[in-house]
């Protein structure tokens, strides 16, 4: 299966994937919704958050357009 890839090469499903790796480790699942909601993404319920903290990231970033995720990079890897 071959994967959309933005200007830098780099396939647009990574980019989604690291994202949500990012705020994976550095974010609790307590604090998540708050952060995500900081950095533009839907919110959400606690349980969702506690259920999967990296499908509660990619389940609102799935639809986003590849300028939207490259300008999410680096305040994800900064959350």
């Amino acid at each position: 299966m071959a994967f959309a890839k933005n200007k830098l090469g780099i396939p647009t499903e990574r980019i989604r994937t690291c994202i949500a790796e990012a705020l994976v480790a550095a974010v609790k699942a307590y604090g998540l919704r708050a952060v995500a909601t900081r950095l533009g993404l839907a919110d959400g319920s606690d349980e969702e958050a506690f259920r999967s903290k990296r499908l509660y990231v990619l389940n609102r970033i799935g639809d986003w357009k590849e300028q939207d995720l490259l300008g999410s990079v680096a305040l994800a890897v900064w959350a």
